[in-house]
């Protein structure tokens, strides 16, 4: 794996921390906290889905096997990101999996199966368009 994919990821978060500051100062308080955070999803993966457009273009992954192992970082680096700082910050368990509860309409994990994926997508697009 090239250290360039893990400092890519580094993106990601910024990208994550922007939609949800802007969640929760543009518009959880209208629309609640369950349907602020089903949008905030959705505007999550069309965000990421640019950016892996971007890595795409700029490090051109050679193969589905190199972006399968790529999303597959990312994905490990998030949820050790997530739970590290939800530990540090003395955060119950309880808690750090609630955003894991498809049946409550959480749908976080719906982001993270889109990160191990994406890559893949963007690149299968680019090579069906070649």
């Amino acid at each position: 794996m090239k250290w360039k994919y893990v400092w890519g990821w580094f993106p990601l978060l910024a990208i994550a921390f922007i939609n949800g500051t802007i969640r929760q100062i543009g518009y959880q308080e209208l629309l609640g906290e369950l349907n602020a955070h089903q949008v905030s999803t959705a505007i999550g993966m069309i965000l990421f889905a640019f950016y892996f457009l971007w890595i795409d273009q700029k490090w051109k992954p050679v193969s589905v096997n190199e972006t399968m192992k790529i999303g597959f970082l990312w994905v490990i680096l998030t949820i050790i990101f997530e739970f590290g700082m939800g530990v540090g910050m003395g955060r119950p368990w309880e808690i750090m999996v609630h955003d894991y509860n498809l049946a409550a309409g959480r749908v976080w994990v719906v982001i993270l199966a889109w990160v191990a994926i994406g890559p893949s997508v963007v690149f299968w697009w680019r090579k069906k368009r070649e």
